[in-house]
């Protein structure tokens, strides 16, 4: 398995900062099954055209990370790849599937390259130690290679794929019968040439390239693309034993494409989610909801590390459940329970309008004892949601008092003292809020309205229409985690690179329009004159040279205690010397 992961690193590396495009094609797309959980395409003609206004040569960072791992090996794979056939001026695409139940599930990861020179490609995989004895099998469709246990390499005059699958079982199970945890049986072994050779024989419309939202996407510009469907979620829950009426439908031809762009001093990420016209017809029932950044202004914190707002309609929880006809369902389960409320009351009894805020987050170190209390983080949270309908929520909150879970005190709902003891936050409902803090301190400070919470221009300043909004001050964890190096000197210097190099990062999600669901999102980086994938990747480089460092740091030092370890033991197992004479008198 080690051998694996270090060389499918190595692969992946060097594909995606080796190879370039520039091609408006993508011929890789004939490849990718229309069913694919997820595809990325990366652009990497753009991308080095932005490293080299930076005077950032990749090259010599992968060349470092290679070596750092075998320094023959790496030295030749380098040479080898620059003659490896792989065409230059072409796209690096990559998808990913997953299929199965509960019982037996499989992942599969591929890349694509175009090729050039198919001969070459083949005598670059041969000339590599790890595959030089492994059969180059000829087919009708491909040329493929196997490669560890669960890898196959197949290629023609034009392309070569890369593809990796696994097969998983379920987790143990726990027969409450017997008291025994029962163990899987093992995964069924994967038919990789099967599943391969299915994607060189594809069918026009079964093909990537067939979906219409997939074909728009590449026609934006674009340092980066992500497409992702809902199929395979489809396919998932067709095999679990219980089957939801009209799941299928509403999970079928939905599709999201994001489009990602390294500019100047943030990384920028823009999405769309396509909804099928069931679906489309369904959330459009509920209207649309505006995220409230009142409810997070007195949030007693001197630094906000992170907030997320939302707004919803409730009711759309019900529409979809009652569309899936588990609404019954539900609500006959909860009547068996004898509880005194139904499912509607669960959805009515909030207004839709959420509120989550963390804040003066920290980690006091303490190198002498690792363990130590001090060495945990402490912060202060808060967590809002508008009451909708009050008699729906008593019924809901009464069933806990019952349960001595709750006390009622004039109206306001709070935890049992008895059961209270050791509860890591505070709980307080009334007619208007349910509020969940992190002590009864932050709830009062909260309420007394006394402090402004200070949040980042970037977040509030376009909030308005938006349904979902989320910030996370970057910087502030990583501050915070830099205490916790302690005396690792490696750590604190990576710690320190990136405090200088990222900020914060921002989310937005509009409503619903036209059948579609929009959102941004950035990363903004400390030096907001520098192109930012220049940031990133001068970040990735320093990292690998201290990681190298401190690899080359510990060799030494495992050499010197061998040596030492070497010395004493010849001075133990010095034959002894002979025993002094007697003196004469």
């Amino acid at each position: 398995m080690k051998l694996l992961i270090k060389n499918l690193f190595v692969v992946i590396v060097a594909a995606t900062f080796i190879a370039a495009c520039g091609s408006k094609s993508l011929k890789q797309a004939s490849l990718i099954p229309k069913d694919a959980s997820a595809v990325f395409i990366l652009d990497q003609k753009a991308m080095k055209e932005k490293l080299k206004s930076g005077n950032f040569q990749m090259d010599s960072v992968i060349n470092n990370l290679i070596t750092s791992i075998d320094s023959s090996k790496g030295k030749k794979l380098i040479k080898d790849w620059e003659n490896s056939g792989i065409n230059n001026e072409e796209k690096l695409v990559g998808f990913m599937t997953q299929s199965g139940g509960l019982k037996n599930q499989s992942m599969g990861v591929n890349f694509i390259v175009s090729l050039n020179d198919a001969t070459k490609f083949e005598a670059f995989l041969k000339a590599q130690e790890t595959f030089k004895t492994n059969t180059v099998a000829k087919g009708k469709l491909f040329t493929s290679m196997k490669i560890f246990d669960e890898g196959l390499i197949s290629w023609t005059n034009e392309i070569a794929m890369f593809s990796f699958y696994h097969n998983n079982n379920s987790m143990p199970n726990f027969d409450i019968m017997d008291s025994t945890l029962k163990m899987p049986e093992p995964a069924a072994k994967v038919d990789l040439m099967a599943i391969v050779e299915k994607y060189y024989s594809l069918k026009d419309a079964d093909k990537m390239s067939s979906v219409k939202q997939f074909n728009e996407m590449l026609n934006k510009k674009a340092d980066a693309y992500m497409f992702s469907s809902s199929a395979s979620i489809g396919n998932t829950l067709s095999m679990l034993p219980f089957q939801v009426p009209k799941l299928e439908e509403l999970l079928k031809d939905n599709y999201t494409a994001a489009y990602v762009n390294f500019e100047n001093g943030k990384i920028v990420m823009n999405a769309t989610t396509f909804l099928n016209d069931r679906l489309t017809s369904l959330l459009k029932q509920y209207g649309n909801g505006s995220v409230k950044l009142s409810m997070l202004e007195n949030f007693p914190a001197k630094n906000v590390n992170a907030a997320m707002l939302m707004s919803f309609k409730p009711e759309m929880i019900g529409g979809i459940l009652k569309e899936l006809q588990l609404e019954t369902l539900i609500d006959a389960g909860l009547s068996s329970q004898k509880l005194n409320f139904n499912l509607q009351d669960i959805y009515k009894c909030m207004k839709g309008d959420l509120a989550v805020a963390i804040g003066d987050f920290e980690i006091k170190s303490n190198p002498a004892d690792p363990n130590a209390e001090a060495n945990k983080p402490s912060m202060k949270i808060l967590f809002n949601a508008e009451v909708g309908d009050k008699i729906s929520l008593n019924k809901i909150l009464d069933q806990a008092v019952k349960m001595q879970f709750l006390i009622n005190t004039t109206g306001v709902y709070t935890v049992n003292p008895a059961m209270a003891a050791g509860s890591p936050v505070y709980l307080r409902i009334d007619d208007k809020n349910i509020i969940v803090a992190s002590d009864e301190s932050t709830y009062t400070q909260y309420a007394a309205k006394t402090t402004k919470a200070s949040f980042s221009k970037d977040f509030t300043n376009d909030l308005s229409g938006k349904y979902c909004a989320m910030y996370v001050n970057v910087n502030s964890f990583l501050t915070a985690f830099m205490s916790a190096t302690n005396n690792d000197e490696t750590a604190k210097k990576i710690m320190d690179k990136a405090l200088a190099t990222f900020d914060d990062g921002v989310v937005t999600c509009e409503n619903i329009k036209d059948g579609k669901v929009s959102g941004t999102g950035y990363l903004k980086m400390k030096n907001e004159k520098e192109n930012s994938l220049v940031s990133l990747a001068n970040f990735t480089k320093y990292c690998v040279e201290e990681g190298v460092k401190m690899t080359k740091e510990n060799k030494n030092k495992v050499e010197v205690t061998d040596l030492n370890l070497e010395h004493l033991k010849q001075e133990n197992f010095k034959e002894p010397l002979p025993p002094t004479p007697p003196a004469k008198y």
